[in-house]
């Protein structure tokens, strides 16, 4: 098996978060509205229910580590996974945005902690999803929404 790419562990971790929040609207970049306008940002980021669901997963580092005679020994890649998930509150807490995207994060969590080489070999691995800072809510564009900054961190070993 060729040594996967930075395309490849994308799409990897892009197959996961997509099957651990099913429903949520995922990318492998950050979206941005063509007219700059809020209804088209909501359209990018609304799910079937109508509510804003919503994954950006990106590439933002990366760091080669090599032996002294600098041979390249291995690739250390770092993603940003940038979730969104529109404020709703309800009577029923179960149903209440903030538990449902609780449960998302939770589930992404899970489906990473279950598959450390992302199938893509035994030479990759990663350490976990962690969160940056809390999971706070803020604005995205006019609307509420609760906001969840994650990194994974995927080496990759030459073999």
């Amino acid at each position: 098996m060729a040594t996967p790419t930075q395309n490849d562990i994308l799409a990897a971790i892009v197959a996961k978060v997509s099957s651990a929040a099913a429903g949520a609207k995922v990318y492998d970049r950050v979206r941005y509205p063509e007219r700059g306008r809020d209804s088209e940002y909501a359209e990018l980021l609304t799910d079937a229910d109508g509510n804003i669901n919503s994954w950006f997963i990106e590439w933002v580092g990366y760091t080669p580590r090599t032996t002294e005679m600098d041979d390249l020994v291995e690739e250390v890649y770092t993603y940003r996974l940038l979730g969104h998930r529109g404020v709703v509150d309800n009577e029923d807490s179960s149903q209440a945005s903030r538990t449902l995207f609780s449960n998302d994060i939770s589930a992404i969590i899970n489906a990473l902690k279950a598959d450390k080489t992302l199938a893509l070999g035994v030479e990759v691995s990663h350490s976990g999803l962690r969160v940056q800072g809390e999971i706070t809510a803020g604005l995205l564009g006019e609307h509420q929404c609760h906001i969840c900054d994650a990194r994974l961190v995927v080496v990759v070993q030459q073999c």
